[in-house]
């Protein structure tokens, strides 16, 4: 198994390889970015609204 590519470095299976995993990269991150913003949201409501937030009632 060759290592994931990094700096736009080309593996042995060739370059579609490292779109789709760039891709699906991009993909989680953002994912995993927006659940953090999601939990970090709920739980500022939870402790009284710490971080004020427009149009929340």
């Amino acid at each position: 198994m060759a290592q994931l590519p990094t700096g736009g470095m080309v593996t042995s299976r060739g370059k579609a390889d490292f779109d789709i995993f760039g891709v699906l990269l991009v993909i989680g991150t953002a994912f995993v970015l927006l659940a953090l913003i999601y939990v970090l949201y709920k739980t500022s409501v939870m402790l009284g609204g710490v971080i004020p937030v427009p149009g929340d009632t």
